[in-house]
């Protein structure tokens, strides 16, 4: 009965660890060196545990390429996972490490700033404010580029 309970709880932990994986919303930024030299952004976007965009912005483009990502994003349809509902999961296998590997990241990354983004049933206000937070933080990382770049501490 022991062993079947241990069991059943490292299911049901696996279980969450997957529900939360695959609610994963997130922008992770940090400072980058452009193909030319100059300031770049590092945007890996992360939609509902998936990684979906991993580029190198140049400082001259933040705004437009931040906005033509989130409007992709959000015109998509989300899939909400929700701790405790009556909703099913189904992950391919070959799905289960790479989100695994996302969640882990997401909490354990030190390095990188990330900004929550909310999903495609947000309304249009939280879209909104979450857009703003991720142009400022942004704009903070490519504020302090040369500080970074003096330290080595570009990527």
């Amino acid at each position: 009965m022991r062993e079947a309970t241990d069991h059943l709880l490292s299911v049901r932990r696996s279980c969450q660890s997957l529900a939360e994986a695959l609610s994963l919303r997130f922008a992770a930024l940090w400072p980058a060196i452009g193909d030319d030299g100059t300031a770049a952004l590092r945007l890996n976007v992360v939609w509902d545990g998936r990684l979906r965009e991993a580029v190198s912005v140049p400082s001259s483009r933040v705004a437009e390429e931040i906005e033509k990502r989130l409007h992709a994003l959000w015109a998509t349809r989300s899939t909400a996972w929700a701790w405790g509902s009556d909703t099913s999961m189904a992950v391919a296998q070959k799905d289960l490490d790479a989100l695994l590997a996302v969640r882990h990241w997401y909490r354990e990354n030190r390095a990188a700033s990330l900004v929550v983004l909310p999903g495609s049933e947000a309304g249009l206000e939280e879209r909104e404010q979450a857009k703003r937070r991720l142009l400022a933080e942004a704009w903070r990382i490519l504020a302090s580029w040369p500080a970074d770049r003096a330290a080595g501490s570009v990527v």
